[in-house]
């Protein structure tokens, strides 16, 4: 689950030279794959010399065998467009979390780990490996895709915080990293608060902020190796101090996502990343019945803190909002799964992880738990008496 940005730049310039290569209809050099794998060395020092090498051969194959595509970073089909949802009439803005209606809401914000970054969701080698966070399931903004700022945009005249485009140049208030770990989020929440005080053209104390958090996924990754460091109380404790924090932000509805059934993914695994995953998530991506066990186990705990802490919370102008589309979800194919590293979602996941999270917001609480987000969801359009439910 984690990127590798300090070998990004060395990977790209390699593969300009092999696509020069690829365009004149010439094999990979001996000297390019050697070079690969010894930057994926650096990376992975404990894979094996002849494990790595494979890895490069696949990788330079792949590329050589995709010459004539005019972008290596394409989706394989064209994410749906937004639902055409009837405009509403303006309404006066809530006073009260329990009259909180998708048109009052000013500031979306996310934190979390590198499934909210959007990575890899297009990148169909490692060559190109790059988050998407203009396709982010809970802060892109990229137009003409489903997204929950784009599904808000439908509502409301002004939105502030969505992350556009790829990298790290315009995230806006999508402060979740690659790699991270439920003891990162607490300082994201910090930067979080400290960004949107700062934000001229936020007013902190009087808009409405839709925060969507997720996270868990890393911490999965080594529960089958380190259960101590990554047990359900270990996840309470920072997640706990991460939403008391959240708690000190005026008129915040906070999204409290819980994680997908993971060990699905093992399925999807091609020959490279049956190579590599075992370095990368071992624990998630195993086809080991026990190691399976042991996060399916973690998961079904971390969501049972999850509903137990949401319900500690609540004011009049704040509350954290369990959104269990994706407890039950099915992963129906490998196009939901980036093409890249057989981990991350694609486009069409991010769409689908998108879809599920709006549907459940505009769903009463106790309806949540019997909607399971699925690939021919769409979203759900919203009236005048449609509320945010908390």
């Amino acid at each position: 689950a984690k990127a590798f940005p300090t070998l990004r730049m060395r990977l790209l310039l390699l593969s300009l030279c092999i696509l020069a290569a690829a365009q004149a209809h010439l094999e990979p050099s001996r000297v390019a794959i050697e070079q690969y794998a010894k930057d994926l060395e650096s990376v992975f020092p404990k894979v094996d010399a002849a494990t790595l090498r494979k890895v490069a051969e696949l990788q330079l194959e792949y590329i050589v065998n995709h010459r004539n595509d005019t972008n290596h970073e394409m989706m394989k089909q064209p994410l749906p467009m937004l639902s055409d949802c009837p405009e509403l009439k303006p309404t006066p803005t809530a006073t009260h979390i329990k009259q909180l209606k998708p048109q009052d809401i000013r500031v979306v914000a996310a934190v979390g780990d590198s499934i909210s970054t959007g990575c890899n969701s297009l990148s169909t080698t490692w060559f190109g490996l790059k988050d998407y966070q203009g396709l982010s399931w809970s802060i892109g903004e990229d137009s003409g895709v489903n997204t929950l700022p784009n599904l808000l945009k439908q509502y409301t005249t002004s939105l502030v915080g969505g992350a556009k485009g790829t990298g790290d140049g315009n995230t806006g208030f999508n402060f979740a990293k690659n790699g991270a770990v439920v003891q990162d989020v607490p300082a994201q929440v910090d930067n979080l608060i400290a960004a949107m005080k700062s934000n001229t053209a936020v007013n902190y104390e009087e808009d409405w902020k839709v925060i969507t958090v997720l996270i868990g996924g890393n911490n999965l990754c080594e529960v089958c190796k380190d259960e101590k460091a990554n047990d359900a109380a270990v996840y309470e404790q920072y997640l706990k101090e991460s939403l008391d924090k959240l708690s000190t932000v005026p008129r915040a509805f906070v999204n409290l996502v819980p994680g997908l059934e993971y060990t699905q993914i093992a399925k999807y695994k091609g020959p490279l990343c049956a190579l590599m995953l075992p370095f990368v998530c071992d624990c998630i991506t195993s086809t080991d019945s026990s190691k399976q066990d042991a996060v399916r186990k973690a998961n079904t705990a971390y969501n049972e803190v999850i509903s137990r802490l949401a319900a500690t919370y609540g004011r009049d102008d704040f509350a954290v909002v369990v959104q269990p589309s994706l407890v039950k979800s099915v992963i129906p194919d490998k196009s939901y799964i980036s093409t890249a590293d057989c981990f991350h979602p694609s486009g069409d996941g991010q769409r689908m992880l998108a879809v599920g999270l709006w549907n459940s917001m505009l769903l009463p609480v106790q309806d949540k738990g019997n909607y399971v987000a699925t690939v021919d969801d769409v979203p759900s359009c919203a009236d005048e008496n449609t509320l945010l439910y908390s």
